[in-house]
């Protein structure tokens, strides 16, 4: 998990992994990972790397 921690998503999506994405990131972020919108619902107040964790686990990821 060390590893992970020091990896950014600077650049396109302008973030971190431990910030929290407003809602046009979200956004952007489930239009690059999913074909059409996530099947389950994510949890408020994540962390961007917990929100692209969880649109990959989501069952709409498998669509794409």
């Amino acid at each position: 998990m060390r590893a992970c921690a020091s990896i950014s998503m600077h650049g396109q999506y302008n973030t971190t992994l431990n910030a929290r994405p407003n809602l046009s990131l979200q956004l952007q972020l489930q239009r690059a990972v999913l074909a059409v919108s996530p099947a389950d619902a994510i949890e408020p107040d994540v962390t961007s790397s917990a929100y692209l964790r969880a649109l990959l686990m989501d069952p709409a990821y498998q669509l794409k």
